[in-house]
């Protein structure tokens, strides 16, 4: 599937905060959903309000066990992309930058690289 969009997820136990990025990794909208079934329902409701397909959005989150196990299940039964990368793959060191979004960053540009081998 070729994505148009990414949807970078960095997961709290209670919330999650989301950055719609282009291909280019630019930073096109920034919003903080509920993390369970109702917020991940807002989620998908925000990324068509900004005019996008679900379908050809690619949500990337780290691997937070429990926590995204709501996030999972959805994307299955909503038909969504999700990849869940493992948090050391990304950088041992991103939970220190002074952004949520920078981290958010590094895990879209991983994500990309392992999807366009």
């Amino acid at each position: 599937m070729n994505y148009s969009h990414f949807v970078g997820l960095d997961i709290g136990k209670k919330t999650f905060d989301a950055s719609l990025m282009s291909l280019e990794e630019k930073v096109l909208a920034h919003s903080t959903f509920d993390n369970n079934s109702e917020g991940i329902k807002k989620l998908l409701e925000w990324v068509s309000s900004q005019g996008l397909s679900v379908k050809c959005t690619l949500f990337c989150a780290e691997n937070m066990g429990n926590y995204v196990t709501d996030l999972s299940v959805a994307s299955i039964t909503r038909s969504y992309g999700l990849a869940l990368v493992c948090p050391l793959t990304i950088d041992p060191t991103w939970q220190k930058y002074p952004s949520k979004r920078h981290g958010i960053g590094l895990l879209v540009e991983v994500t990309k690289f392992v999807f366009s081998r």
